[in-house]
């Protein structure tokens, strides 16, 4: 028992010895809280912004690495410094669920926080039941903003924040920005209604948009639940959150909400073989205070189509020849050669091309007498309904008056995947509807099982009107890809694109 003591103090000192402290979102040292945390990514045309949250706000020798790349081309900038420093959107639950007392104290903390704003700084009021309700546009007006804060009024009305951030986030920051945005909610917590969107969903768009979410939480007794709920989002985001009953003084809230002021923008322009689309990796580096940092966040690469590169064509050179008699004979003879070769040519086309005109004629003459075969009505009864084609009238055989008539077989497509680096490896499956691709052959219909990393149900490619192909991911352990992108959702491809189904690509065929 006393060596395990020991080995636990020794970890302890060589932890507190180690020059590097590494985190990830928001981390803990020395039993508080440390800022340094990317705390939102936007992707703007050939650009990727990161803003970052830094305990002293001197971020020096900066490095950015995606993936495997390192990028050179890096521009730090103080948020405060920029035309525009932040965009924040106040979210205010009016319902009669916020206690009298709350309701106050919501109106006093949103008063001391646009009069201790910055004029670069711009807010939007908004408050929200089935659906969000705005007051006012982004603006900086101190007098106007705080009008439109004294006049909101509560009333007796169901409120679903689920719903309402889940539309927001997806319709109002559907266009990424320079601008550092964030939201505060001011509420009883989120609701998991059966109807509309989960907080599971929520929590996943929260995640995918990047924009830091403060939570300020209004207990009535009864909501300690959605409370947690709401409170999720704000750790989601890498962002505090707080209880109004627990907050005594509404001048330091308003002052800690304040210190994004302190934010740095990082301008990263990647290299132009890195514009593909995809959702990549990133590494962050910096100093601070003596202090190494290192922080992760996964960033959507900008996409841009290659342009094809001009090729200038080499001038060649050509010098002048003085002929001879000797030379002039030999022009004869080569001509001479040449004609020789063109007429055994010409000959060989008209002999292969009558021979392949005469299998032509017994291929089309044998097709004819096999399609002369009689369908029995209840042969005809067991087809599918969208497989029987039109009645096609024949003219019926020596000359008996009356019509034969019979039905074209139905035109099915063949899907085709054929591993890239194993040719051989060349998969084949009628394709009416939909196939089901994956490892296990109780649950797919095309099997791949010569590699684990595909899974049991990896995917699913479906057939439409029109012949257009579509294909889902069905949340396979290691992704699906078509041509490098990462499929996220229903994605339509074509004949001739590159899937990936874990380590495995094959190029898909459709014919």
């Amino acid at each position: 028992m006393r060596k395990k003591y020991i080995y636990l103090l020794l970890a302890v000192m060589l932890f507190m010895g180690c020059g590097q402290t590494v985190v990830m979102g928001t981390g803990i040292k020395d039993g508080k809280t440390n800022e340094a945390a990317i705390v939102s990514t936007s992707t703007v045309e050939d650009s990727i912004f990161l803003f970052v949250k830094s305990p002293a706000g001197k971020m020096e020798q900066v490095t950015y690495q995606l993936g495997v790349n390192l990028c050179d081309h890096i521009k730090p900038s103080a948020i405060s410094q920029l035309d525009v420093a932040m965009k924040t959107l106040v979210l205010v639950d009016n319902s009669f669920s916020i206690s009298k007392d709350d309701r106050q104290k919501t109106k006093d903390m949103l008063v001391e926080f646009i009069a201790e704003k910055k004029d670069n700084e711009l807010v939007r009021i908004a408050t929200f039941d089935k659906e969000i309700h705005y007051l006012t546009d982004y603006i900086s007006d101190y007098i106007e903003l705080k009008k439109t804060i004294q006049s909101i009024t509560y009333k007796d009305q169901e409120t679903y924040l689920t719903d309402v951030l889940y539309e927001v986030l997806k319709n109002d920051f559907a266009t990424p920005e320079e601008v550092y945005n964030r939201i505060i909610i001011i509420s009883d917590g989120v609701d998991n209604k059966a109807l509309g969107y989960t907080k599971e969903e929520l929590y996943i768009k929260v995640k995918e948009k990047a924009i830091p979410i403060y939570t300020i939480g209004c207990s009535n007794g009864k909501n300690e639940e959605t409370l947690k709920n709401m409170f999720a989002l704000s750790r989601t985001s890498n962002v505090k959150y707080y209880l109004m009953d627990e907050v005594k003084d509404l001048e330091l809230l308003v002052q800690e909400i304040a210190q994004d002021r302190t934010i740095t923008r990082l301008e990263v322009i990647p290299e132009a073989d890195l514009l593909d689309g995809s959702i990549k990796n990133s590494k962050l580096t910096f100093e601070d205070s003596g202090e190494v940092y290192s922080l992760t966040a996964d960033v959507l690469m900008p996409f841009k189509v290659k342009e094809a590169e001009q090729v200038t064509p080499t001038p060649t050179l050509i010098s002048e020849v003085v002929e001879t008699p000797q030379d002039e004979t030999s022009k004869v003879e080569t001509a001479n050669k040449m004609q020789f070769y063109l007429i055994c040519i010409a000959i060989g086309v008209v002999v292969v091309g009558g021979i392949g005109f005469m299998i032509m004629i017994f291929l089309k003459k044998k097709k004819q007498q096999n399609s002369f075969e009689t369908i029995s009505s209840h042969v005809v009864a067991n087809y599918e309904e969208d497989e029987i084609q039109e009645p096609t009238e024949m003219a019926g055989n020596d000359g008996e008056e009356g019509t034969c008539r019979i039905w074209d077989e139905p035109k099915r497509k063949t899907l085709i995947l054929t591993d890239i680096k194993s040719p051989s490896k060349t998969f084949q499956v009628p394709i009416a509807h939909s196939v089901i691709v994956g490892r296990s052959s109780k649950n797919s219909t095309l099997v791949i099982d010569y590699d684990k990393s595909v899974s049991g149900k990896h995917c699913e490619i479906e057939m439409r009107g029109d012949n257009k192909l579509f294909i889902m991911d069905l949340e396979s352990s290691n992704g699906t890809y078509v041509n490098g992108n990462r499929v996220l959702t229903e994605t339509e491809i074509s004949s001739g694109v590159i899937i990936k189904l874990g380590r495995l690509e094959f190029k898909l065929e459709v014919r």
